[in-house]
């Protein structure tokens, strides 16, 4: 039992490791990690099968599990990535719109300035003279 459990915890161990890489890695490397995924759900696969020999039909009896699982990952990179992809082009719009409502808030605070500026000058036209209204 011992054996078994490291063995398996072994596999289990790579097979979090090699998941984690497969799906932060965004260069031609993600295709050998896939095929390293491969031979680590393979290598489960024999582990849990328990024979005491390896043959050429291990393979065969262990595709039925690996593709499934194999096919599930795919799936979720393609939805991380998009998630991913989606999160930056929002912050993104997020940082436009800041700038946006900041440009705004200063051009109505001059503006208002201004206007404050005209009223005072209105209302003090009294006290002053013609050339310095």
């Amino acid at each position: 039992m011992k054996i078994f459990f490291y063995f398996f915890n072994a596999k289990l161990f790579n097979f979090i490791l090699l998941s984690i890489w497969f799906f932060t890695t965004r260069n031609i490397l993600k295709h050998g990690i896939f095929f390293n995924l491969i031979l680590t759900v393979f290598q489960f696969v024999t582990i849990l099968i328990d024979t005491n020999k390896i043959d050429e039909n291990e393979l065969l009896t262990a595709l039925p599990i690996m593709i499934p699982i194999l096919l599930t990952f795919l799936l979720l990179h393609k939805i991380i990535k998009y998630k991913s992809k989606n999160e930056i082009l929002n912050e993104e719009i997020e940082q436009e719109i800041q700038e946006v409502l900041t440009a705004i808030n200063t051009l109505e605070e001059h503006e208002n300035n201004l206007v404050a500026e005209l009223i005072s000058l209105r209302e003090n036209q009294s006290n002053l003279s013609k050339a310095a209204y």
